[in-house]
Formats: structure tokens, sequence, C-alpha cells
């Protein structure tokens, strides 16, 4: 085939990130464009300022041969027949549909968000024709077409397939559910795929990772997991999603990026930079003070709204630097407790990738790798999930496999080995991590009692 190039966007919660590869997987063209954050309770966006911004980044990046969009997923919006959005979109930050969180549905669930649209947005629910992720939502503005894929609903698709455990209600607002790399529009006369989901994105961005291997995408949330050969699962993961080597065995977590900006609001009054800065003046050791980073509940692997963040361990003697590095090294547990959870039992991480726009802070990379004590490589490619898309593009245009495609424009990493003289307190703390949260829920919920003026809402508010 002659030269070609393809444009991969990924579809952050903050930002849209696109980048245009060509087939020696050299960069073409790259932006980076901010999504202005929305004023409702629990909307990080609306769904038109994401599509907006989409388009607007597909403009700037043409020409190229061939689309992919990724974007997050347990975030939803209903639609109309006219393709008009009806609802606010519920983000994965958002747990007001708990009460609705029923027969094994989470609370973040388009099941139960449904359930919660019907009782308290009846005329939306009544108008509504689809129900929609915002990256799907932004293809039918771009394009004028409906559909989604298979990743981007891990609780509902099974096998490229509904699960048949899915309510009819439901099943009749979901769009036509597609492969990722299926041509299912034109942008400008050139093939627009599916797409997938943002985490899904990243992991096929960083290249091949054999079975073993684990990931940790840094982003606002961190989602971690582990390569294994079997598509089978444990219960705390709730489903895998398949790459060319395997299956990876995922789980979201509800902070990560989002610990980082809480704790420079505290500790330098939001300056990111000077917070980083914070953090690299400590004691490259452990702090000994445990920072539990469910801000606003957790998912995986506790799947509890209800979970409140602490700082356990702490003395009038630390200082703030010691507070700030405890801050990132309370993520830190949070991906390993995912990983140990998410990990078959027969296919435990031996190595560590780290992915996504987070990645880039060096110091964090050092921590990661001295608390999962794995051996550690860092993308040197920062916007993993937009290179990812791009690749599922060129499978599409090219006809190769993912796998081939995947390997030809893999980036470079950069290899983080862990400090042996961390690796040991680290596993100390950790057991005590774990067992934190279950020993202090009951006494945490009490905080959730009528006399409660301002019960948490699931918003991340109180």
């Amino acid at each position: 085939m002659a030269s070609w190039s393809v444009a991969g966007i990924d579809a952050g919660t903050s930002a849209i990130k696109g980048v245009v590869v060509n087939e020696d997987g050299h960069d073409v063209r790259r932006l980076d464009c901010p999504i202005a954050q929305g004023t409702n309770p629990g909307e990080q966006f609306t769904a038109d300022d994401m599509a907006a911004a989409i388009e607007s980044v597909a403009e700037t990046l043409w020409p190229f041969d061939a689309l992919a969009i990724a974007g997050p997923v347990s975030s939803h919006l209903l639609v109309d027949e006219q393709g008009n959005a009806l609802t606010a979109t519920m983000t994965w930050g958002d747990h007001r549909a708990r009460d609705f969180a029923t027969d094994g549905w989470t609370a973040t669930s388009v099941v139960a968000r449904t359930r919660w649209w019907s009782a308290h947005e009846p005329e939306a629910f009544a108008a509504a024709r689809w129900v929609m992720l915002p990256r799907d939502y932004a293809v039918l503005k771009l394009t004028g077409h409906v559909s989604t894929d298979g990743t981007s609903w891990p609780d509902l698709v099974q096998h490229g397939a509904l699960s048949e455990r899915v309510p009819d209600e439901v099943r009749a607002l979901l769009p036509p559910v597609e492969d990722p790399a299926a041509v299912v529009s034109q942008y400008r006369g050139v093939p627009v795929v599916a797409g997938c989901m943002d985490a899904l994105a990243a992991v096929l961005g960083v290249g091949p990772t054999p079975v073993g291997t684990g990931i940790s995408v840094s982003g606002t949330s961190e989602s971690a997991g582990v390569v294994a050969a079997t598509e089978t699962h444990r219960s705390t993961v709730r489903g895998t999603l398949q790459v060319p080597e395997g299956w990876w065995h995922a789980g979201p977590t509800q902070a990560g990026g989002r610990a980082l900006t809480w704790a420079a609001d505290l500790l330098e009054r939001g300056d990111r930079t000077r917070f980083i800065q914070l953090v690299e003046s400590a004691p490259r050791r452990p702090t000994g003070v445990l920072f539990l980073p469910y801000l606003d509940g957790e998912r995986a692997p506790l799947w509890d709204p209800d979970a409140y963040a602490s700082l356990i361990g702490m003395t009038g003697r630390d200082a703030p630097a010691t507070i700030a590095r405890a801050v990132f090294e309370g993520v830190a547990f949070a991906i390993r407790h995912v990983l140990d959870s998410a990990a078959p039992l027969d296919t435990p991480a031996t190595r560590l990738v780290i992915c996504g726009r987070l990645s880039t802070i060096d110091v964090w990379n050092q921590i990661k790798a001295d608390v999962t004590g794995l051996e550690t490589f860092v993308a040197d490619e920062s916007e993993t999930g937009a290179r990812g898309a791009a690749m599922l593009a060129a499978t599409a245009l090219t006809g190769l496999p993912l796998g081939d495609v995947r390997a030809s424009l893999a980036p470079s990493y950069t290899r983080v080995n862990p400090d042996a003289a961390n690796v040991g307190s680290y596993e100390s703390l950790y057991g005590s991590y774990v067992t934190l949260w279950p020993a202090m829920r009951d006494q945490m919920r009490r905080r959730l009692s009528p006399d409660d003026p301002q019960p948490r809402d699931g918003t991340g508010q109180q």
C-alpha cells in the first residue's frame, strides 16, 4: 500500500487529544484541546462541548486517510430521535443512581442510570431514542451515524454480543454494537471506525504486551490490569478486554490525577507543577503515612461508592512534602490493589507498563515501581490513547491484523527499576493499606446518618 496516515482521537474528561501518525509510526501532527467543564452537580463536561471539541480537533488534524475515536466509559446521556441531548452527562464519578444499583449492577452502570432517569427525569426518558456514551454522541454529531462498540460496555457485552441479563428497556436504547476496527461511517470522505473505550486505546497504544504484563493507564482516574492468556476473570474485576496477546483483566479506580488535583488545591493553591516539585523534595523513601485515595468512593476492586478517603499515621513533625508524597503513594497502593485483585491466580504480573498523560511524572513512576516491586517500563508517548485509536484506524485502512499494526506503530520506552531499599517497606505498608478500609467502613459510614445535614450525594460532594 502507498504511504498513508491515520488519525486517532482520545476524548478524555478534561481534554481531547489527537494525533496523526504515518505508516512508519512517526507523528505527522498532534493536538490537545481542553473541554469546558460542566456546571451541573456531578457533571464534568457537557456532551455538546465534547462533541464540539472533537470536531475542532478533527478539523485541525486534517488531512488523514482514516479516523478512530476513543472515549470514556461509565458516562452516559439520553439522546432523542433527532440526535439531540436530552440529559446532562452522568460521568464515571457520579453515583446518584446508587439506589437503583440492584441485581448485581453498579451505581455507574447504564442499567442503574436508566432506572434513575425513568424515576427522576421521566419526560426525558420517555422522549429518548438512544442512551449514549459521550464519544458516540460526538461521532453522531460529526458523521450523522449512530453506533457504539462492545469494549465500551464491558458490563453489558460478552463476546461481541449483549448479555442475556441486560434489561429490555436498556437493550432498546443501546446503539448498534460494532467491532472497534469496523468502518461505520465517513468524515470528509475517509473511513471512520467504531473506536473503543479510552483505557483499551491506551493499552493498545503502548504496543505489544506479553502475558504477565501489568498495565497502568494514568489519567484522571487510574485503570490497571494484567494481560492473561484466558478470559476467565475474578469477580473483583467484573470484566476483561481482548488484546492481541490475550485478555486484559482490568478495573478502574476512582482516583489518580483526581487525587493530584485535590492535593494540589490543598497544599499548593491548585498549582500542580509546584505540588509535583513538593513531592520531589521529600526524601525518596516510604513516608509511613497511608493515604486511602477514595475521594469520590471507589470502583475496582472495592466497588463501594461510600468509601471515604483518609490520611493515617501523620504526626505534627510531618512536613507538607511528606503528605504530598503520601498522596502519590496512596494512588500507587490503589493500583497494586487492582493488579493483585485483577490478575488470574495463574497469571501474576511480572512487569509493569505505565502509560497515559500522567506517566510524564517521573517521581510517581518510581513510586509505582517501588510499591509494586515490578520492573517498570514507561511509554515515551504520553498520549497512548490517541495512538491506540490511530492503530484501530490503521487496521481498518490496511486490512492488516491489529497485532501487526500495534507492533509497527509502538512507541519506545524508558525503563524504571524498583529501588530495592524501598520495596520491603512498601510491602509491609501495602499489607496495612488493604486492611484499613474494611476495618474503618462501619465507623466512617456513621457520617451518613440522618443527623448529617449534608450527606454524600454521589457526586463527590459533602
